[in-house]
């Protein structure tokens, strides 16, 4: 079977070339073998390191370069180098490995004590060195826990000493509380984006494609393309499985209208081509169960219906990574206990690894544990997500900086709310998009019918049982 493991690498004691093409190079004692395509920049620091650059960091403020204050990077100067570092990016300084703001750039390792350790952005190619680790278990958790039994998922803040199969817990909360007027906060998060998408364009030098849908986040992308002055067109999927109403899936080509881009529609709700050796090559580089199928893996088959756009991807995923959302559903959590215990399915070692993270992690912005349940439940689910769309497209996802979300978490709790903060942003950056709704319903009669044909369905196939499951959701998110 042929898998790309596209942009994917191995970092351990000696060279591990999972494809003929791979590049693999000496850091210290250790060995660094990744995709060709995989961007990778090196230099030495001052404490005589070789210190690796993995992925595409976009600065989004004025100063140098990533690539130019890679000399500076240590475990010591990372945090304060990287604050403004936008998207998916890891760090190698000598034999330790850290990731990006939410850890999107995923960096994998065995949760099992053994002989050699090594780490990759590949659970699979974990599984083919230690045989077992990467099986399937059940669905997502609190990190570092993984839907694999025996892989660990580096957390933001971490380092990973692969020399040693050691993770150094971080140092001080996760995000900065940042003083300031709530118009102070919206005006530096805005500017940051809006350096970002000319930054971004720099590098491509091409016109951009940003995904669109009828939500709040991915507008965003588009405000501040349109802020930047930057070319870029826009593209919405129709999923087989997206619960969406029609006015909800009008609103891309609405938003187009409004602010004079186009807006193309990749139609996934078409049975796709038969092909299970394209879904199972699908499988091994995402690591995705077929139970997933048809959620996340009906990226299997865009890869083709992608062909004809643009080679990069933006994407505006990483704006639900601090959500407020949990602060409406759920009441404050006593304490790291009682936060693993309302939503978990893992082992000791893993509740424990969790509860040694947040312990270090809590303060500054993100005072309420509340505010970590999207980023823990979410970042290698996400990683997982994106690993897809790199198997066609260069991604970039903006919002995936340690400042914009030490922004978005010091607004007040009441700006949080219904993401009234980024809400806010959106409006600043392009103030017409403030007249369009937010995930629109239809009209109660069509709804009503719509719900009807559901409850059909759910009855058909699950009985009374189905109907009970339905009844109980709803009861738990009112």
């Amino acid at each position: 079977m042929d898998v790309p493991h596209t942009r994917q690498f191995v970092f351990g004691p000696a060279p591990y070339a999972a494809r003929s093409d791979w590049v693999t190079v000496r850091v210290g004692q250790l060995w660094l073998s990744h995709c060709p395509s995989l961007c990778v920049h090196r230099s030495v620091n001052v404490n005589g390191e070789d210190v690796m650059l993995l992925g595409v960091p976009i600065q989004c403020a004025d100063g140098a370069t990533p690539e130019q204050e890679l000399a500076r990077m240590s475990v010591d100067t990372m945090k304060r180098l990287t604050d403004t570092w936008s998207n998916r990016w890891a760090v190698i300084s000598g034999s330790r490995i850290a990731t990006d703001a939410g850890a999107l750039l995923a960096v994998f390792y065995p949760s099992d004590t053994h002989e050699h350790f090594y780490a990759s952005s590949s659970q699979r190619l974990l599984g083919q060195l230690f045989p077992g680790c990467d099986e399937n278990v059940r669905g997502s958790a609190f990190a570092p826990a993984t839907p694999q039994r025996g892989v660990f998922a580096l957390l933001p803040g971490q380092w990973l000493d692969v020399a040693t199969g050691t993770v150094e817990e971080i140092r001080e909360p996760l995000f900065d509380q940042v003083p300031g007027s709530i118009e102070d906060l919206r005006e530096e998060y805005a500017a940051l984006l809006r350096n970002c998408f000319k930054r971004i364009h720099q590098r491509e030098q091409k016109t951009l494609f940003i995904s669109l849908s009828g939500g709040a986040d991915s507008r965003r992308n588009v405000a501040a393309a349109s802020s930047a002055g930057v070319p870029f067109e826009a593209f919405t999927f129709r999923k087989r499985y997206w619960d969406a109403s029609d006015a909800d899936l009008q609103l891309p080509t609405r938003i187009g209208r409004l602010l004079g881009f186009p807006v193309h529609t990749v139609d996934a709700r078409v049975d796709p081509p038969s092909s299970v050796e394209r879904r199972d090559i699908y499988m091994q580089h995402t690591a995705f169960r077929a139970l997933d199928i048809p959620g996340e893996l009906y990226y299997y088959y865009i890869r083709d219906m992608w062909k004809g756009y643009n080679s990069a991807q933006i994407d505006g995923q990483a704006y639900e990574m601090t959500s407020h959302y949990y602060h409406k559903k759920v009441e404050p959590f006593a304490g790291a206990d009682a936060m693993l215990a309302w939503c978990f399915s893992s082992t000791a070692l893993s509740r424990a690894a969790s509860k040694r993270y947040l312990s270090a992690a809590a303060g500054g912005s993100m005072v309420d544990l509340r505010d970590f349940v999207c980023l823990l439940a979410n970042n290698a689910v996400c990683a997982q997500m994106n690993q897809a769309m790199d198997m066609w497209a260069v991604l970039y996802t903006p919002a995936n900086c340690r400042r914009m979300y030490s922004l978005s978490q010091s607004a007040p709790v009441e700006q949080r709310t219904d993401k009234r903060f980024l809400i806010s942003v959106t409006e600043l950056l392009q103030p017409s998009l403030a007249s369009l709704p937010t995930n629109p319903p239809d009209a109660l009669p069509k709804r009503m019918i719509q719900n009807a044909r559901k409850l059909i369905q759910v009855a058909r196939k699950g009985g009374i049982a189905g109907l009970r499951t339905v009844a109980r959701r709803k009861l738990l998110t009112k």
